[in-house]
């Protein structure tokens, strides 16, 4: 007998498609990013990372919101050039901005 275990994200995932750039002291690369949460992301990168790897990522918000940078972030699964990543160091001001913008595309979609 199989088993699986579902998981409930804690912060609602919504799509976007913006440019993302990331890195550490191992890796420079940069991508699209397809879903975006207050705590992760989906990115369609140029440079595969490995899974528990750190970044640093510079998020490029469409239309006229100001970017995001993300101080830290953790590879949390990898397939092929695509791979999520969960969110673990915002300052405050992109906190902020990371809010605003996750909760503008919620309440977009349930409009």
């Amino acid at each position: 007998m199989s088993t699986s275990t579902f998981h409930v994200r804690p912060h609602h995932r919504v799509p976007v498609q913006c440019t993302v750039y990331f890195s550490n002291a191992e890796l420079n690369g940069s991508g699209t990013l397809w879903n975006l949460s207050l705590d992760g992301c989906r990115v369609d990168g140029t440079v595969p990372p490995l899974i528990g790897m750190h970044l640093e990522l510079l998020i490029m918000l469409p239309g006229r919101h100001a970017s995001i940078v993300v101080q830290s972030a953790q590879v949390a699964w990898t397939r092929g050039q695509e791979f999520g990543l969960r969110l673990l160091s915002v300052q405050a001001v992109d906190q902020s901005r990371l809010q605003q913008f996750v909760a503008g595309r919620v309440s977009a979609r349930v409009a």
